[in-house]
């Protein structure tokens, strides 16, 4: 059997909040953060690693400065994109995030139990 090794990498700050804005870039702080990353000492050596993001772009943004440094290409793929919160408003949506990852998997609402198996695949 062949190992996989995945590294995931969690996005810069972004420049505005969930209920302020639904696809924000990152903030200056998270475009340094991001590039912080072309010298944090266990991403030196991705050559054979692919790339994946969300399509968002925050997530887009951060990964750039790896991807330049690597000279690879981002693939884009919607199953990254933002857990499926429904109807959920904004003001909520930190602490129903906050009490969704921490619930039992099988206790999980149909859409974020699918969202989670497309991320698996």
């Amino acid at each position: 059997m062949s190992e996989i090794n995945i590294i995931l990498i969690r996005h810069g700050e972004a420049a505005q909040s969930w209920g302020d804005h639904p696809d924000p870039d990152l903030s200056e702080d998270g475009f340094k953060q991001a590039k912080h990353l072309e010298e944090h000492s266990e991403l030196q050596n991705l050559h054979l690693y692919d790339f994946i993001s969300s399509p968002k772009a925050r997530a887009k943004s951060t990964a750039v400065p790896l991807a330049k440094k690597f000279n690879k290409e981002i693939v884009i793929n919607g199953a990254f994109s933002e857990i499926p919160s429904g109807n959920i408003d904004a003001n909520e949506k930190k602490q129903w995030l906050t009490k969704t990852m921490k619930e039992d998997i099988k206790n999980l609402s149909e859409e974020v139990a699918e969202w989670r198996i497309k991320i698996i695949k």
